[in-house]
């Protein structure tokens, strides 16, 4: 669990991880946020009270959550395949979504045949998939590549 209190004020929030990744200060502020249940999803508007359609607009299937977006949606979860995941990292996409962020933003292990860690990639893999989901959804845009995107 991520945290027993209700507040990343009292002493036993355990997310104070993401404040030592190493990774671009905006990322790290989107992780916060995922961890606060506070990015803009259509569901997590809908609890807000703002009414409209919370089915996911990429796959229609579901409801647009923070672990919809980033994981659970087909589109994520082929990219996420197509991707080079550590082995010791692929029943974690089965995890709850805030354990699921931790571990896989804390594994240091290097990507074969790459110079950068498997954190990195997932950490702007996930950021990628917020910004293609917020470009689809206001620009529409026609194709991702979300290995094109990390690596360059």
């Amino acid at each position: 669990m991520l945290a027993t209190g209700s507040s990343p004020n009292e002493p036993n929030f355990a997310g104070n991880w993401v404040w030592k990744l190493k990774i671009l200060p905006k990322i790290q502020l989107f992780v916060w946020k995922c961890l606060l249940m506070s990015i803009p999803t259509k569901s997590i508007l809908a609890q807000r009270g703002f009414n409209g359609d919370t089915c996911c607009d990429w796959c229609h299937e579901d409801q647009e959550s923070i672990a919809h977006v980033l994981r659970d949606c087909p589109i994520a979860t082929r990219i996420w395949a197509e991707s080079e995941c550590p082995s010791q990292l692929r029943k974690s996409f089965n995890l709850d979504i805030l354990e699921w962020l931790r571990l896989n933003a804390c594994f240091s292990s290097h990507l074969p045949g790459k110079g950068h860690q498997w954190a990195t990639f997932f950490l702007f893999g996930i950021w990628n998939l917020w910004l293609f989901r917020n470009k689809r959804l206001f620009a529409r845009p026609s194709s991702f590549n979300l290995r094109q995107a990390v690596e360059n």
